[in-house]
């Protein structure tokens, strides 16, 4: 729905123009000044015609992930992406006149944990250090799943993983550059990302961009040649990043789409042969973070996490129930002189800042996701454009799961991305029905569990009613 808001958008400009005049005056945020050159054009296009789109404004959240780097703005950090996102949230609920859709179950589970991390305020040592985590999780799960929820139809989501791979790759590609121009010299380190922050953007992709390349026709051949080249070029700085824990996410989200699509057994083959030549590559050009792996003197990896871990233990020990409080955790590795405010992995990070209470609600998070996932599955099995959508979603988002085990869990961006990819397999079954007679009043998943798909069929005619009286089905 198009809505003529002429004094919101100049409100919304505003805004914008307000985040990006201090930007303008820190020349060591380069990064962010060059995504902003991009944002002109974008919010040019946005307003060119006074009519806030919503679909155009979310389809820049995700690629702006790939862009984490942030400035302080009244004491808080705030990146491209979280302007994007507020921004979105605001033109979602001014074109939708309020009618907003919600992944009820999800939501209870979510906004129960979120509750939960705004009463530690009771109980935290330190409430500033709570605030920050608390907005993130305001923005990835209270604003962020519902504007990937209500976009239009699935291909609003494959214009948005497009846009992502798109950033993704085009950092890829400058790393190239970087790698043929100064040479290779251990892990990279590209537009301020560190090894594992480009890990995360690149391994992102590799699950994305081959999702994409068996899901777009063959006889589109040119098409399919550019997922290749960008399949290949996240992939190789994925190996050259030397990021552990992104390159298992990346194997674990490309295996379980090949396992969605019933091609397991040939990825199996082709990933262990991957495998041994990404060992082998980096035994040869990076001996020296080859032989890390397996040291253990007062400044190796494996060390700091056996202090980090015993560490986190006594703390939960201490506070088994309720936890720290969101933002509580943190470690002083004097051998290194490093803090960390993270046990690397999320599990124990939601037991000892939230502890058992928010342990178990991000679980049964977690298991609500695969739940669904799978439930998708089935109701795709026919469809394979739907089922290399839902398979995509879910891979991604176990890709990045998989990562935060071994990894710092909630960095800036990853957060956005991790739950948008949570709210892209909810939507796929509204999309889905949509698609195929109508939209079902009632959660689709839910009927169809309980009545096998009976009793749907007034509400489907229904739906088709609304659905073309709105404008939203396409005529046959």
């Amino acid at each position: 729905m198009a809505f003529s808001m002429k004094y919101v958008w100049i409100t919304l400009i505003a805004v914008f123009i307000g985040v990006a005049i201090p930007v303008l005056n820190m020349a060591e945020n380069w990064p962010v000044l060059a995504l902003l050159v991009v944002s002109v054009g974008f919010f040019s296009w946005l307003f060119s015609d006074y009519v806030v789109r919503f679909d155009k404004m979310a389809m820049f959240i995700l690629g702006a992930t790939c862009f984490p780097h942030a400035i302080m703005i009244g004491g808080f950090n705030v990146s491209v992406v979280d302007v994007y996102t507020i921004l979105a949230a605001g033109a979602l609920i001014v074109t939708s006149r309020m009618k907003i859709h919600f992944p009820g179950k999800f939501m209870i589970l979510s906004g129960s944990y979120v509750l939960l991390g705004f009463i530690g305020i009771l109980w935290a040592n330190n409430i500033k250090e709570l605030i920050p985590p608390l907005i993130q999780f305001i923005q990835w799960i209270l604003m962020g799943i519902p504007i990937f929820y209500n976009m239009k139809n699935e291909m609003s989501i494959v214009k948005v993983i497009n846009l992502y791979i798109a950033s993704a790759s085009l950092i890829a590609f400058m790393a190239m550059g970087i790698v043929a121009a100064t040479g290779y010299n251990g892990a990279l380190f590209v537009l301020g990302l560190q090894k594992n922050a480009l890990g995360t953007v690149v391994g992102n992709a590799v699950p994305l961009t081959f999702a994409m390349f068996l899901l777009t026709d063959k006889s589109r051949k040119m098409m399919r040649r550019v997922y290749m080249i960008c399949l290949l070029s996240n992939a190789l700085i994925l190996i050259l990043s030397l990021s552990r824990g992104s390159m298992l996410g990346a194997i674990v989200g490309t295996l379980l789409i090949t396992y969605f699509i019933g091609r397991l057994k040939q990825t199996l083959i082709i990933m262990a042969s991957t495998i041994t030549v990404i060992v082998g590559t980096i035994v040869v050009v990076a001996p020296d973070y080859a032989a890390s792996f397996v040291r253990f003197d007062d400044t190796s990896s494996a060390f700091s996490r056996v202090l980090i871990y015993d560490d986190v233990f006594e703390k939960i020990r201490a506070k088994p129930i309720l936890g720290h409080g969101m933002g509580q955790y943190e470690i002083w590795l004097p051998q290194i002189n490093f803090r960390q405010d993270d046990p690397n992995n999320v599990f124990l990070l939601n037991m000892v800042e939230m502890g058992v209470v928010g342990l178990t609600l991000f679980v049964l998070m977690m298991l609500y996701i695969v739940v669904v996932a799978f439930r998708n599955k089935k109701l795709f099995k026919d469809d394979r454009k739907f089922t290399l959508l839902n398979a995509m979603a879910f891979a991604t988002f176990m890709s990045q799961l998989t990562h935060i085990q071994v990894d710092v869990s909630w960095v800036r961006g990853v957060g956005q991305f991790f739950f948008a990819m949570v709210a892209i397999v909810l939507v796929l079954p509204r999309f889905w029905y949509m698609r195929n007679g109508g939209m079902p009043v009632k959660d689709p998943v839910e009927k169809m569990v309980k009545h096998g798909g009976r009793g749907l069929k007034n509400e489907v005619a229904a739906g088709v009613a609304r659905g073309r009286r709105d404008g939203v089905l396409e005529a046959n």
